[in-house]
């Protein structure tokens, strides 16, 4: 079996971080509710505590400087890692990592268990870059918390360490997400409202950043080459706007270029998920399998575990209706988007006439072939000349 490959690998991936946050997560929830040097230094020496301290440094709202403003105890809509990445964290960056920590834990604790198959991978990944900056709306979420791993890892491209704008030549390599619903703030909310959303939790692992470069491959970070390694948290309000920024500072409404790649990678997930052409089917280990995954939980509830499969469902009495001419052949229609109304979700048109956004969603239309299977198969191949 390949390291990232079945359900087993998800759940032992998940229950592993979990079991490492729950060891350390009483000195963490210590140092917030005392925020002393003594119990920042002691949540510092624990190898868990110390990832989230440095991530802290380097999270937050980019100010003019390129550097985070910290908005301890508040998830923020634009809240990111940021490109100017800082070496160290002390004083309030580091508390700002151990609020992220116990974040992390309770979205841990509750989230089911996916594994996601390259096959799939490979269609979210089409699908995404067919779709557009949409806002996410709460049901889009097919769960309220969940954990997933990866079999391949998404390609996304990294910020610069000292300009913070995108590189054009450095990727990252995402082996892992999880989400939680939660409530955040805004910057263009002046009355400071909370309103719900959904972060997005990312992971890589070292093998992973040591293919890119960004890691040693020698074993030197002192971790396993599979332990999950966070590189972003980020917030998503749920029904509001955005574009993607390539400046190193913040702006409402914006998000830098990698994270607009992730937001649509993972709406693209939920809305393919939402609509069932992945399908989840549940995952019954044997006694042994059990017993290992609530050793390795402890306190942690066991939840369902699930594997995501492709639906290739094909219907060969299918008959489109409606105008045009029948096909004489068999064509090879693309994956695309189409905006589809759901009556269970609201009115079709707003008073003034235009359509409602709440009741429409893009649904993904996969990859088929349209004619009847006796029909003569027409070209599967497009090509292109370019000539004087």
């Amino acid at each position: 079996m390949k390291t990232y490959q079945g359900i087993g690998s998800a759940v032992n991936t998940h229950l592993a971080r979990f079991a490492e946050a729950d060891r350390e997560i009483a000195v963490a929830r210590e140092a917030m509710d005392h925020r002393t040097a003594e119990n920042l230094t002691k949540l510092m020496r624990l190898p868990w505590g110390r990832e989230w301290g440095l991530f802290g440094a380097s999270y937050g709202v980019v100010g003019p400087d390129g550097k985070p403003e910290i908005q301890l105890m508040q998830v923020n809509d634009q809240q990111t890692i940021v490109g100017r990445t800082q070496r160290s964290a002390s004083g309030m960056a580091a508390f700002q990592g151990a609020h992220l920590g116990i974040r992390e834990h309770n979205m841990l604790s509750k989230a089911v268990s996916h594994y996601v198959s390259a096959e799939i991978i490979h269609e979210v990944t089409m699908a995404a870059e067919d779709l557009g900056n949409e806002p996410i709306h709460n049901t889009d979420l097919f769960t309220p918390y969940g954990f997933a791993i990866l079999e391949t890892p998404i390609v996304v491209f990294d910020l610069e360490g000292d300009t913070g704008v995108v590189s054009e030549t450095q990727t990252i390599h995402i082996r892992a997400f999880g989400w939680s619903i939660e409530k955040m703030g805004s910057l263009d909310n002046s009355d400071l409202t909370l309103s719900p959303g959904v972060t997005i939790w990312i992971y890589s692992t070292p093998a992973d950043l040591a293919a890119t470069g960004l890691a040693p491959t020698d074993g030197s970070l002192g971790v396993p080459a599979d332990h999950l390694v966070p590189l972003e948290v980020a917030p998503w309000t749920f029904g509001k706007s955005w574009e993607g920024r390539n400046s190193p500072v913040s702006a409402p409404g914006f998000v830098p270029m990698p994270v607009a790649y992730e937001r649509r990678w993972f709406l693209a997930f939920m809305r393919l998920m939402w609509q069932q052409i992945i399908v989840r089917r549940p995952h019954h280990p044997d006694r042994a399998e059990r017993r290992r995954w609530e050793r390795l939980a402890k306190r942690k509830e066991l939840l369902d575990y699930t594997v995501l499969r492709l639906r290739r469902e094909v219907d060969p009495n299918y008959r489109p209706m409606g105008p045009g001419l029948p096909l004489d052949h068999r064509v090879v229609v693309r994956g695309h988007w189409k905006q589809q109304f759901f009556p269970s979700l609201g009115e079709a048109r707003l008073p003034d006439g235009t359509m409602n956004p709440e009741s429409h969603r893009q649904i993904w239309i996969e990859r088929h072939i349209r004619g009847h299977e006796f029909l003569p198969l027409g070209a599967e191949h497009s090509a292109t000349s370019v000539v004087r």
